[in-house]
């Protein structure tokens, strides 16, 4: 079987097929980590309250609001803006990048494992963590793990952000020179999600040092060539062949 590489080019490479690039060479990854663990930490103690106390009496972004606010049109495009990442959005972009990309069938697997990945973790640290939101008014030190009370105790982490980050560092990952774009929207989906009390400013930090942790970690291991090499050589082969539009 043909191997995919996932490592890093060299700097100054102008085409990228795969790799993070020079700026994250020059960046470990334990010290991303450590930047959102404090991040999160600091917004956590001094943000979360009176961000979330400013959207729940200002309404922004909304019909309703009294703080910028947007009407019809305007307001079903921020509606499906804080949608990216999601279930949906996410297996229509995947499967563009299997169709239409070289290599599409390995990036596309690629991509779906590291979201999946992701969202699997995400959703349990919900459920073990239990924090309620925002609009629950309980105060922003209000627990109840392993409560399963429903997804008013599940805000931490953010899942809209951890996926809209999963996508876009899977993304960024494969097409280095779209990174300010996927980046951008998944910040679009992070700040709605606050906005909209439906989060705190640390859930989504949190969020995103999550998604870009496990998703360059699958990345790394080449989690997807593993899976491959487990499937009967027919379709294995069938998967490595180039699609008939990416060449």
């Amino acid at each position: 079987m043909t191997r995919m590489e996932y490592r890093r080019e060299p700097c100054g490479v102008p085409e990228l097929t795969s790799g993070g690039g020079c700026r994250d060479a020059a960046f470990p990854w334990w010290a991303k980590v450590l930047l959102g663990v404090v991040a999160a930490a600091a917004a956590y103690v001094w943000l979360d309250k009176p961000v979330a106390a400013w959207a729940i009496l200002n309404d922004p972004l909304t019909e309703q609001g009294d703080v910028w606010r947007v009407h019809k049109d305007p307001a079903r495009e921020l509606m499906m803006l804080e949608q990216y990442g999601q279930w949906v959005c996410s297996v229509i972009v995947i499967a563009v990048v299997g169709l239409v990309a070289k290599q599409g069938r390995r990036k596309a697997l690629a991509l779906a494992l590291g979201c999946l990945t992701t969202v699997a973790a995400c959703y349990l640290l919900k459920f073990a963590i239990g924090r309620t939101r925002p609009h629950m008014l309980s105060g922003v030190w209000e627990f109840m793990p392993w409560g399963g009370h429903g997804a008013a105790y599940q805000s931490f982490p953010s899942a809209h952000t951890t996926g809209a980050m999963a996508l876009s560092a899977g993304l960024a990952w494969f097409y280095p020179r779209g990174r300010g774009l996927f980046y951008t929207l998944a910040v679009i989906t992070a700040a709605q999600r606050v906005l909209h009390h439906a989060h705190y400013v640390s859930d989504t930090i949190a969020g995103t040092v999550l998604a870009i942790l496990l998703v360059r970690w699958t990345l790394h291991t080449s989690l997807a060539e593993r899976l491959l090499a487990l499937l009967p050589a027919t379709l294995r082969r069938w998967w490595m062949e180039e699609g008939a539009v990416g060449g």
